[in-house]
């Protein structure tokens, strides 16, 4: 059976990478890259966290392993 450490480590792994994704994906559709904030709070920070929450939460339903 897998540790706890071990499960919490797979899924933080897995949630920053899609926090990264939502990333890539806005500096390929903005005008200007600069223009992006990644402050904590900030619109583009938190549509990253929203959207890797979703995206994680949404694996575990399919794939319910991932939580083991």
């Amino acid at each position: 059976f897998p540790s706890h450490d071990n499960v919490f480590l797979r899924f933080d792994i897995c949630r920053s990478i899609a926090h990264e994704m939502v990333h890539q994906k806005q500096h390929e559709e903005i005008d200007n890259p600069d223009d992006l904030d990644g402050s904590t709070g900030s619109p583009h920070e938190d549509e990253a966290n929203a959207v890797a929450g979703r995206m994680i939460r949404t694996y575990g339903e399919q794939m319910p392993g991932f939580y083991e």
